[in-house]
């Protein structure tokens, strides 16, 4: 037996379901291919017995006898990650405090910021610019007074999230040479670089 279709019918079309992509694949994609980006430069700079690493002990690090210099990369494509209250740069800077303290960085570690972009900001300008320790001590006590208000109150101190507040070693705090066992000769601020893409003109 035969079957006709029956003029006019149709059979209902299957809908193709999309699959959706998530929007924060290509800036992370972008963001380690900045790491594999700056692992390449550094190669190409190296002298004999240098050597570069890649999420070992930082995003790079280039290793040489005169010390390690330890590098965080930031694509800075969606936003200026160096900000004055951008939790990026006070979270690199508190980790490097930590590592020293904890003994996984050496004390004569120099400290690198590369930024993708050409960001700017008051206070990461201003770390950079610093080139002993005398130069850290006087940025750390303006930084506290900025944040914190001025001596001895720190009126301001009261308006910051909890863990601001709770001790002088926590981020702001954290930076200071004072009562550290690897930061009484030198701070880490002494040793920080920042590095930015120069924009094409």
């Amino acid at each position: 037996m035969t079957g006709t279709k029956s003029a006019g019918v149709k059979s209902p079309k299957k809908k193709a379901t999309k699959t959706k992509r998530s929007a924060n694949v290509p800036g992370q994609f972008y963001g380690y291919s900045i790491q594999i980006t700056r692992v390449v430069a550094h190669f190409l700079r190296a002298q004999q017995g240098q050597s570069v690493s890649i999420e070992h002990l930082d995003d790079v690090a280039t290793h040489a006898d005169a010390g390690d210099v330890v590098e965080q990369d930031k694509s800075g494509l969606a936003h200026n990650p160096v900000t004055d209250r951008s939790p990026e740069l006070w979270k690199t800077l508190a980790n490097w405090v930590r590592a020293i303290r904890a003994g996984a960085l050496k004390d004569d570690t120099r400290f690198l910021l590369y930024v993708a972009q050409d960001h700017h900001g008051e206070i990461v300008d201003r770390v950079h610019a610093v080139i002993n320790k005398a130069d850290a001590d006087a940025l750390v006590v303006a930084l506290r007074a900025k944040f914190w208000g001025k001596a001895p109150k720190f009126a301001a101190k009261a308006k910051l999230p909890g863990p601001l507040q709770a001790s002088d070693r926590c981020s702001l705090g954290s930076i200071d040479p004072r009562g550290s066992r690897a930061l009484n000769d030198e701070s880490v601020l002494e040793r920080v670089g920042l590095s930015r893409r120069r924009e094409r003109r």
